[in-house]
């Protein structure tokens, strides 16, 4: 007897593929002329032909936990010859961005590195928080200006003093092995 395979559809998945450039999704009809085109493609397992299946069908889980939706490398031979303009290789990137949001830690993070209009925010960011150790721990003359602005001989101590620059490469070199390695996990 046939193994049975129940369907979890996600609308709002189709959806949210649907804005993150796989708009044309829905167009697909499966006449497997992407997996005959596409070299990544074999007669076991159908690339990218079951990938726009699932997502058509809104199958969110089978998809974020399928690592054949990471080697497409997006060559569009599969979009060039889609009799009706499909896209497939437009809908798996949507899909990549999807998961890419979906298990990054912290979430906020997956969001903003998706988004090239973040990256102002994202180089903002360290500035600050190097200029607020600039004005925390920078050491300032009697008179209340800093030292760096009155000495005449480059001295990277007064700018930043090293015990400050040592706590602020630890603590935030610990802070990055634990994202990335919750990161690796959650991917996994």
């Amino acid at each position: 007897m046939a193994e049975t395979h129940v369907l979890t559809p996600d609308p709002n998945f189709i959806h949210e593929v649907k804005r993150l450039g796989g708009d044309s999704l829905k167009k697909c009809y499966q006449c497997s002329t992407c997996s005959s085109v596409c070299n990544l493609s074999s007669e076991a397992a159908p690339f990218p032909r079951r990938q726009m299946l699932s997502a058509g069908w809104g199958e969110r889980d089978a998809l974020v936990s399928d690592p054949r939706v990471w080697l497409c490398h997006q060559c569009n031979d599969c979009s060039t010859y889609c009799p009706r303009g499909a896209r497939p290789g437009d809908v798996l990137a949507a899909i990549r961005a999807f998961a890419y949001r979906h298990f990054s830690f912290p979430s906020f993070m997956g969001s903003a590195l998706s988004k090239p209009g973040a990256l102002p925010v994202l180089i903002l960011v360290p500035v600050l928080i190097l200029a607020a150790c600039i004005f925390a721990f920078a050491p300032h003359t009697p008179s209340g200006e800093f030292e760096f602005l009155q000495s005449s001989v480059i001295d990277f101590n007064l700018f930043l003093p090293h015990s400050s620059v040592d706590a602020l490469f630890v603590i935030g070199n610990i802070l990055i092995f634990i994202f990335a390695a919750v990161g690796f996990i959650r991917f996994w």
